[in-house]
């Protein structure tokens, strides 16, 4: 399934996902699906092509999650930290344009051309900064994680709650895009919050699969599994 075909038929073709933010903002599908095409709109003004490198600076969820799906929409490669890697291979990977809070920056750094071992990464899909390296994730490797038995199997029509940050690699890769493409819901949970509020967010939410997060934790004794 190509990309463009995943993302219509989470977001357009059907009511859910419902994504709840930590501050429990509510976000249907449809009003991403909406956000979605806005920011596709956006980088199409401003001259993006396929392979076009976007840096994600925003802590908006709403911002954040139209922006990225839009990305990926286009083709463009998603570059996260991009101001915090310093070392030579990061230079490859200087986005074109920076999406801070909810307006453009463009840049006009030069790229370092690519070359031996690490060209295949030219076409990375989304890439992850580091001081000194960086992680990429071609499309075959996205698609590979999100329709894997034990990704798609356990998302699938789940109410999840995602206790890792939607904007850090495992929480985007292993809990994000799989709750956006195949859960009903995805509530974005709290890695400082109490276990007495987490539970009541399972509870409310009638949430069926904890992904990422907290070590099992004890109350009043009793261990408790999420």
């Amino acid at each position: 399934m190509e990309w463009k075909d995943l993302i219509y038929d989470s977001l357009k073709e059907r009511d859910c996902p419902l994504i709840v933010s930590e501050k429990e903002e509510i976000i249907p599908a449809k009003s991403l699906w909406v956000e979605v095409r806005r920011w596709v709109k956006t980088f199409r003004e401003y001259g993006l092509t396929k392979g076009d490198r976007i840096s994600l600076e925003t802590t908006d969820l709403f911002t954040y999650l139209g922006a990225l799906l839009a990305g990926i929409w286009e083709e463009h490669q998603i570059i996260f930290n991009a101001s915090g890697g310093n070392s030579s291979k990061n230079r490859l990977f200087i986005p074109d344009i920076i999406v801070k809070n909810n307006s453009i920056i463009e840049n006009d750094s030069v790229t370092y051309p690519f070359d031996g071992d690490i060209e295949k990464y030219a076409e990375a899909r989304i890439v992850f900064l580091k001081s000194d390296t960086f992680t990429a994730f071609l499309d075959d490797d996205l698609m590979s994680i999100l329709n894997s038995f034990q990704i798609k199997n356990k998302f699938l029509g789940s109410r999840v709650l995602s206790m890792s940050s939607w904007f850090e690699e495992s929480g985007i890769i292993q809990e994000l895009l799989p709750g956006i493409f195949w859960a009903d819901v995805i509530v974005q949970g709290s890695s400082k919050g109490r276990v007495s509020d987490t539970l009541e967010i399972k509870k409310k939410y009638l949430i069926n699969l904890v992904r990422g997060g907290k070590e099992p934790q004890k109350e009043n004794g009793q261990l408790i599994l999420f």
